[in-house]
């Protein structure tokens, strides 16, 4: 359950338990069912607990990542073949979890001028690099997905992924991501190999990385003005920021909820130093 939701995860009065999966103090009710919205660690934790025996519900997508988890210390002893696949566990390979939707798709396209923005302006600033610069993509967690789309799409090329990502990815309902990303490293000059671990040909000198940040729309466009000014100036650039939120804006929240018109929105996460704050801005 992440840091600060309210109600222990409930949506009152109901019982329902949304991404709280273990014991909280002052928790009394029984969840009669389980919702998981995503799979970042902050929302999954108590779920790999063998003691945890009730049934999930998810999307299709997040039921793949679950069930082909696997925590960083053992990825990386799989990756230097210190282990094979028979005896990597699987840290939540003893869960019930049949998918919420049948295909995993909802068909919702309003508000992505956001997403498309940041990306547009990203591969833009990319084209003006040298044809041959080799680029990082610091995607260091779930989420940051629509980055390797439009670099895919604008340069007709595939993303060099690690193991554990390409085992995650290759079993999403996303058939183009499935279809952008590789195991070969010389395949590509777009990296997004474990940034701890990258390979050759994304170390080194010369590797332009990409980290996105939380930024404002107008803080993105002076950003990118003055970015474009020193590509054209032929002045050297290193790093190239993107403004792509691993969760969806403020903006998308509310364009997203407002096409169900709910009485009520009872948010499961709040940050802690908001005091509710937030919770009554909602």
């Amino acid at each position: 359950m992440p840091q600060g939701a309210p109600f222990h995860g409930f949506i009152p009065p109901f019982p329902i338990r949304v991404d709280g999966f273990g014991a909280t103090p002052g928790l009394t009710s029984v969840p009669a069912l389980h919702l998981l919205s995503h799979t970042h660690t902050d929302h999954i934790l108590g779920l790999s607990a063998k003691s945890f025996a009730s049934t999930i519900i998810c999307s299709p997508d997040a039921k793949e990542m679950l069930l082909r988890h696997e925590v960083y210390s053992e990825r990386a002893l799989k990756d230097i073949d210190l282990r094979d696949e028979a005896r990597l566990s699987k840290t939540f390979s003893h869960l019930k979890i049949p998918p919420l939707l049948k295909d995993g798709r909802f068909d919702y396209s309003a508000s992505r001028d956001l997403l498309v923005d940041a990306t547009q302006g990203l591969v833009f600033l990319m084209a003006l690099f040298p044809p041959e610069t080799t680029f990082f993509i610091n995607a260091w967690t779930w989420g940051y997905e629509d980055i390797f789309r439009a670099v895919a799409r604008s340069f007709q090329s595939q993303i060099h992924v690690d193991r554990y990502k390409h085992t995650i990815y290759s079993h999403l309902v996303d058939p183009f991501l499935r279809s952008v990303i590789t195991l070969d490293p010389s395949k590509t000059r777009f990296h997004a190999c474990e940034r701890f671990c990258r390979c050759p040909h994304a170390s080194g000198t010369g590797v332009v990385y990409i980290n996105p940040v939380t930024m404002a729309r107008v803080r993105w466009e002076q950003y990118r003005a003055l970015t474009e000014s020193k590509l054209r100036a032929a002045q050297p650039v290193s790093v190239l920021l993107v403004p792509l939120s691993r969760h969806s804006p403020l903006q998308e929240l509310r364009a997203f909820v407002s096409l169900f018109r709910p009485a009520r929105v009872v948010p499961n996460t709040l940050h802690p130093s908001c005091h509710g704050l937030d919770a009554l801005c909602i």
